[in-house]
């Protein structure tokens, strides 16, 4: 907390009256249940889960429905295009009518599109069904780590996200190790339990609660609802183990300085010139960022027999990669809350380039083995800032229109590549991919230099700049 939000809170109490951001802000720890807890960890595997294991499941899919990999395009493409569907529209209810109205839609989109996709029985149903489970798992991360950036006070907020993404890379790795066997048991059958594990979130559902997965007290508080949001507020606080606001404290409104409209957010986000630029931003890094990340993260084991790995070794190759992604997850656990997250992800996106080059290079399969190690620690140590980054720079108001916004667009980048860069891997070679990829790379490094600094600093404090 800066100097001068302090000296406001301060103030505050001894009038005996305190804002909701100033109380969760001045939390020890994140205070809500274990059941929440559990649930937004899982759900967040799932979320990340679906593009790990895709590369994995693509061979088996192609061999159960009979037909050739470049065929199953489309319904990977769609699948993107309906994740940035999903993503603005669910934001949009979670910035209109709650979050946890945006969290339901996004899990029952979710499990149900899995759970169809399992049933799936030619490429046309593939399609349609891979769209369905799209509109819930584009608004996974955007939504759950604005959610969590929400709960918990600025000091922990970067952690938290961060913990977070652990849990789900570690749950990733184990998943894709157990595909492993899977895979060899059923070469044309495992991609139905691969794919289909999304279901799960449908069980998760009820905890979306009063007690469990509530209302953000920040969006109740942003609406005007300060006695619920006090409510909450002091259910956080002795979780958290901190000092609980006392009942003769009266909770009152943050002052809006931005003067966003509350009822319509996107016109909020887009009429308001600091909101707008900051999507502009973050708009154009991860169009650019996830046309070459989706093309690198899926089609790895492409890559790796370019540079002369048999199927069978490409396959190896890109399950072990996990294990450098939990080992980058544990890592960024202790960097998040001191180096700054623009710098961190800018840091990430460059390692990914030096990994690209090492699979394309002609060195040979040692450094294409190399490179795709640093592929799998550049993806852990990218994703927790650069969604705690997204969560952050936007006001509350707009925060989940905007997050959605940003990351459905990224996804439609990600859509580009079964299109551009799978062509060119399949018709001209590696190289020319592996090129393309790292020039766009590169070019969003030089977009997110104009980033906001977040590190250390409240919400508010952010949005007002």
């Amino acid at each position: 907390m800066t100097l001068d939000n302090t000296e406001v809170a301060i103030d505050s109490e001894q009038l005996g009256t305190q804002t909701i951001e100033g109380a969760i802000d001045a939390m020890p720890r994140l205070g809500i249940s274990i059941g929440a807890i559990g649930a937004l960890f899982v759900t967040f595997f799932l979320g990340t889960y679906e593009s790990a294991v895709l590369a994995l499941a693509l061979p088996s899919v192609s061999q159960g429905l009979n037909v050739a990999q470049t065929d199953l395009a489309l319904a990977v493409s769609l699948n993107l295009l309906g994740g940035a569907i999903g993503a603005y529209v669910i934001g949009y209810f979670a910035d209109r009518f709650g979050r946890q109205m945006g969290l339901r839609l996004m899990f029952l989109l979710f499990g149900v599109g899995s759970l169809a996709t399992a049933l799936a029985w030619n490429v046309e149903s593939l399609t349609v069904f891979r769209v369905l489970s799209g509109l819930g798992m584009g608004a996974v991360l955007p939504l759950l780590a604005g959610y969590l950036g929400e709960m918990a006070p600025k000091a922990r907020r970067g952690r938290a996200i961060a913990g977070m993404g652990l849990v789900g890379t570690l749950l990733v790795a184990i998943a894709s190790f157990a595909s492993i066997p899977l895979l060899a048991a059923s070469p044309a059958g495992a991609w139905r339990i691969l794919l289909g594990l999304g279901a799960v979130s449908l069980v998760l559902l009820p905890l979306i609660n009063r007690r469990d997965i509530t209302e953000s007290p920040r969006w109740l508080g942003e609406h005007g609802k300060l006695d619920d949001a006090g409510r909450i507020v002091r259910r956080m606080e002795a979780r958290a183990r901190g000092e609980v606001t006392p009942s003769s404290i009266r909770f009152i409104e943050t002052p809006k300085t931005l003067g966003l409209e509350i009822q319509k957010p996107l016109k909020a986000l887009l009429t308001t010139k600091l909101m707008r630029n900051r999507l502009i931003m973050i708009v154009v890094v991860l169009f650019l960022f996830f046309a070459g990340f989706t093309a690198m993260n899926t089609y790895t084991p492409l890559f790796l027999e370019g540079a002369g790995m048999s199927s069978d070794q490409a396959l190896l190759i890109t399950a072990l990669t996990k294990s450098a992604v939990v080992v980058s997850s544990v890592v960024i656990i202790f960097l998040i809350e001191r180096i700054e997250r623009r710098t961190l992800i800018i840091c990430s996106i460059l390692l990914v380039v030096l990994s690209v080059a090492l699979m394309i290079c002609g060195l040979g399969i040692a450094a294409a083995t190399v490179g795709a190690f640093l592929l799998g620690f550049a993806t852990g140590a990218m994703s927790a800032p650069l969604f705690t980054y997204i969560a952050e720079i936007f006001a509350t108001n707009v925060r989940g229109t905007a997050a959605s916004i940003a990351d459905g667009i990224g996804a439609l980048g990600g859509a580009t590549a079964p299109l551009v860069i799978l062509p060119l891997l399949v018709t001209v070679s590696s190289l020319a991919a592996g090129v393309v990829v790292i020039v766009i790379m590169l070019v969003a490094c030089v977009v997110l230099f104009l980033g906001v600094r977040t590190n250390g600093r409240s919400l508010e404090d952010i949005s007002a700049e």
